[in-house]
């Protein structure tokens, strides 16, 4: 697999934002069922993973008495759910792998560059090959969640639609109802050949702490056939690379230069 297949949305030189909008970035990479995450506790796995994410917080069925005895919880949380599940957490709670018999994740509050992020996750591949071989892997997400403040860009008084393109904002680029427009929230399933789909979901939300209106570009890369495990960073690199480009076809240039862009190259 190569960077050189062709993409959908119009190419773009690659930034990053002083004034990041992003609030969480999720790799999610699924594989067939692997019974031995679920009858013993995973400490190689842990082993190897400790130095970056010290803190274990296992997660049993969450309707289980809290004060179950762990081996137990593990136990009966298989009869429920079939699954038991692990999150390893860094120290400053910013980073997190998760773990159950069909997959591993990572996710993280506090996103930089796509370059960081890869590493950590291809340090998990190896620690998740070395314990446990999966076979291949039937599923692998990549998911960006911005949120847009007009707090944050100091310009309070703009309208959304000198932010983000008329084919994003849908009834809100008509500005003689969009101020009386209470919630407003779109999705599409958009097809990247040779790549696989992205899952576009955009609106306007408030934060639950600040009760601010906030803009939401939400982005769910993913592919839904057979990966080989060789392939999943390249494939991910190439989620990655159209991700940029979709976000920035979702916004304007007036936006663009107000979150401060900073060649990444």
């Amino acid at each position: 697999m190569t960077s050189t297949i062709a993409t959908v949305f119009p190419e773009t030189s690659r930034v990053i934002y002083e004034k990041n909008p992003l609030f969480e970035v999720v790799c999610q990479l699924r594989f067939p069922s692997i019974l031995r995450i679920d009858a013993e506790p995973p400490a190689n796995f842990q082993d190897g993973i400790r130095s970056q994410y010290p803190i274990l917080r296992e997660k049993p069925a969450s309707d289980l008495p809290k004060d179950l005895p762990p081996m137990i919880a593990r136990l009966v949380a298989n009869e429920l759910t079939g699954s038991a599940g692990y999150d390893f957490v860094s120290e400053d709670e910013e980073w997190t792998v998760g773990l159950t018999k069909d997959f591993v994740a990572l996710s993280t509050s506090k996103y930089e560059r796509w370059e960081a992020f890869r590493d950590r996750l291809n340090d998990i591949l190896i620690t998740l090959k070395e314990v446990y071989q999966p076979a291949f892997f039937t599923r692998i997400g990549l998911r960006y969640k911005n949120a847009i403040r007009k707090s944050v860009l100091s310009n309070t008084a703009a309208d959304w639609t000198d932010f983000f393109k008329p084919h994003v904002l849908g009834v809100l680029a008509k500005s003689d109802v969009a101020q009386q427009v209470h919630e407003c929230r779109s999705t599409a399933v958009i097809d990247l050949p040779q790549i696989g789909r992205v899952r576009l979901q955009t609106g306007i939300g408030k934060d639950e702490q600040t009760s601010e209106e906030v803009f939401v570009i939400d982005t769910d890369f993913f592919h839904e056939s057979k990966t080989e495990t060789t392939d999943v960073i390249s494939r991910l690199g190439l989620f990655n690379r159209e991700s940029g480009n979709l976000f920035r076809w979702c916004i304007t240039g007036a936006l663009s230069e107000a979150m401060g862009p900073e060649s990444a190259s």
